[in-house]
């Protein structure tokens, strides 16, 4: 009989104990009652709507890269999770598809009729085009981080060009980035199959909140890189990105976030002179204009009429 190495028992029996201990470990908390919830990251304030939007709110459901995504067929999402009608996997030859893609501001009101920009374009753009189809990719709470990866799923259905509007969400204060979250998230939901796991999480959870600053969603560096790699990505499709900045009303005091969207929207307009891609300075224009707001960062109606008729006579020079 041929003789195990000494050292190789020795290993052996280290491995079995350590399992054994593990297991008995992880049922003593079975046991105990033990329970936490790792998908739970402090909030910095309470503009984290993150955790909500991803597990608590009817319209969404998780996603490891966009963290929360519509949900298909539901509310005023249709089957392929965006606003409108549904779009044949292929492109008929002579139609022209046209997505835009941002924040609440992009997907407006609640409630199917409920007024939003991208309808009145496209209401706009068929009169004199009628295989122009506008399709609203935007999603209630999205940055930029969200808006790169949803801008890669929307590639699927052969969009001719995109409008780009971000700079809001991606502004506003937290204890952990997006890019962060979502890696968090995705750990969360892995270690969360043992107790062991959450215990682990839950003693990391109380480290690094207590350790955490107040950081933006994304930061300004993090927003170019965003931008410039929809950019990048669709100049290799031959699709043809126009950039929008995201308007808001009122004043911007010192600190908050209106002031922080300022410097995104200069930023989105040097972006687009350095990348030379179309841009529509749509904060700009309403400058000033209160009358046309919901609240500090939202159309009203005619707001979105009107942000749809700027951008109407914007992207009606680049049409076929």
């Amino acid at each position: 009989m041929r003789r195990v190495p000494r050292t190789g028992a020795l290993c052996a029996v280290a491995v079995g104990s350590a399992v054994l201990a593990l297991a008995g470990a992880e049922l003593s908390l079975v046991a105990w009652g033990y329970r936490y919830n790792p998908l739970h990251i402090e909030p910095q304030s309470t503009n984290d709507w993150r955790f909500q939007h991803a597990f608590k709110d009817d319209n969404f459901i998780y996603d490891p890269y966009l963290i929360w995504r519509p949900k298909a067929g539901f509310g005023i999402f249709n089957r392929q999770g965006y606003r409108g009608k549904e779009l044949s996997i292929r492109k008929a030859a002579d139609s022209f598809r046209v997505f835009a893609l941002g924040d609440s501001n992009t997907l407006g009101w609640q409630g199917r009729g409920g007024p939003n920009w991208p309808e009145y374009l496209e209401e706009l753009l068929t009169k004199e085009h009628p295989r122009v189809t506008v399709t609203n990719a935007g999603v209630w709470g999205y940055s930029s981080f969200q808006g790169f990866h949803r801008f890669t799923e929307v590639l699927r259905l052969e969009p001719d060009m995109i409008l780009v509007s971000f700079g809001s969400n991606d502004t506003l204060t937290v204890s952990v980035s997006d890019a962060t979250f979502a890696q968090r998230l995705q750990a969360a939901r892995f270690a969360d199959r043992t107790r062991l796991g959450q215990l682990g999480l839950a003693a990391w959870d109380r480290v690094s909140v207590r350790r955490a600053a107040a950081i933006p969603r994304v930061s300004l560096s993090e927003y170019v890189d965003n931008l410039r790699s929809i950019i990048q990505r669709a100049r290799k499709q031959n699709v043809l990105i126009v950039l929008l900045t995201r308007p808001f009303s009122g004043s911007s005091p010192i600190g908050s976030w209106k002031q922080q969207a300022f410097k995104y929207n200069i930023t989105t307009m040097r972006i687009g002179r350095e990348e030379n891609v179309p841009t529509v300075d749509v904060d700009g224009y309403f400058a000033g204009k209160e009358e046309f707001f919901a609240d500090e960062s939202h159309f009203t109606e005619e707001g979105h009429r009107r942000a749809a008729a700027l951008i109407y006579r914007s992207v009606k020079p680049l049409l076929p």
